[in-house]
């Protein structure tokens, strides 16, 4: 499945012994350019059509 493959390019996975780092670890998510730039590939790939996408669903509905 297409989210769970993306998961890891989206952040950090956070695990008990993290708990007690938590503020400083949101903060390198955050502030990380890999992390930052991996985001914009996935919401470029999630939300391709923007704004033309609901227009697109009804002319294949229609035809």
């Amino acid at each position: 499945m297409w989210s769970l493959k993306i998961l890891p390019s989206l952040g950090v996975k956070l695990e008990e012994k993290d708990f007690s780092n938590i503020a400083n670890i949101i903060t390198e998510t955050i502030n990380s350019k890999g992390l930052e730039e991996s985001r914009a590939k996935v919401r470029d790939e999630a939300w391709q059509c923007r704004g033309s996408a609901a227009k697109n669903i009804v002319d294949y509905i229609t035809k």
